[in-house]
């Protein structure tokens, strides 16, 4: 297999993913788009972040949330103002794997035991957050999960 033979057997069901993901999220009534981006961050194995140089396609929601399309997850991305996430009843997101960060310094990791104190101690103004889904997500789901971010007072 030549580089574009491999190059569009992994972007094919990155482009039918956005697609899909695309169209599902037109009913919330806000502008939605989409794009690739490259120069993204991920945990490796040992909880390290890596830069990743492949674009992915990311489906913007204006005001709302971005859905990154990974080769292997779908990633919600949102954020809360400080104070809104100092307030935030965290348990609300329980069922929901989940990154709590910086969006400053978007390599700082708040996950542990108390989230709130790190967002105390930090000095960033919006805390983002990025939610991990399986690829095969459908779309209702998204858009679900979508509602939900908005009526809880995030946004993008």
């Amino acid at each position: 297999m030549n580089a574009r033979e491999t190059l569009n057997a992994i972007y094919r069901p990155l482009e039918a993913k956005r697609a899909a993901v695309q169209d599902a999220l037109r009913p919330l009534g806000l502008r939605v788009a989409s794009a690739y981006y490259n120069g993204h961050y991920q945990k490796d194995e040992d909880g390290d972040y890596v830069r990743n140089d492949y674009p992915i396609p990311v489906v913007e929601v204006t005001g709302l949330c971005d859905v990154e399309i990974e080769p292997d997850h779908l990633s919600v991305s949102a954020k809360l103002t400080r104070e809104r996430a100092l307030a935030y009843d965290f348990s609300r997101l329980r069922g929901y794997s989940y990154e709590v960060y910086g969006v400053q310094d978007y390599l700082t990791d708040y996950a542990g035991d108390d989230v709130k104190e790190a967002i105390r101690n930090s000095a960033e103004r919006e805390i983002g957050f990025s939610f991990s889904f399986p690829f095969e997500t459908e779309g209702e789901t998204l858009c679900a999960f979508a509602s939900f971010l908005r009526e809880e007072g995030f946004y993008a």
